[in-house]
């Protein structure tokens, strides 16, 4: 496969005779990264882009693109120039792609912990009263037929 045309608006790559145009799946890029995209791809010897079984098959394509065997999303998490779109541990390189994250990671954990809501204390007043209204339930049937 090889580059066709870049710019910071779209990505083209010519495969078989034939170009279309490609995104970086799952990765929001800052104006700064956007800059940076297509040096990475043009000094690259050998580009590869490889689909996530998730990723919907439309133009254009949001892929995976390896630059001489690294890949470019990782980088670009790395340069902290880009962040995860979606953080989904199905995703065939999440793994990959969170531990580029960590230098990003260094944000508080109250901030953090602040930013993601606990669901732990409704979850338990959800099954309490859930216990209680099955036996008030269960309290009116013994009633009713005995």
């Amino acid at each position: 496969m090889n580059l066709h045309a870049c710019s910071e608006e779209q990505i083209l790559v010519e495969y078989e005779e034939s170009v279309f145009p490609i995104t970086l799946f799952n990765v929001w890029i800052s104006e700064e990264g956007q800059k940076q995209v297509c040096p990475l791809l043009e000094q690259a010897k050998r580009l590869e882009i490889e689909a996530d079984a998730v990723s919907a098959i439309e133009e254009p394509l949001d892929v995976y693109v390896f630059a001489d065997g690294k890949l470019v999303q990782s980088i670009l998490l790395e340069r902290e120039i880009a962040s995860v779109a979606i953080r989904n541990p199905q995703y065939r390189y999440a793994k990959e792609m969170q531990d580029a994250t960590q230098s990003e990671e260094t944000i508080s954990t109250a901030v953090k912990q602040r930013d993601v809501p606990d669901h732990t204390r409704g979850n338990l007043i959800l099954g309490f009263s859930s216990m209680v209204w099955a036996s008030v339930f269960v309290f009116f049937l013994y009633k009713k037929f005995h």
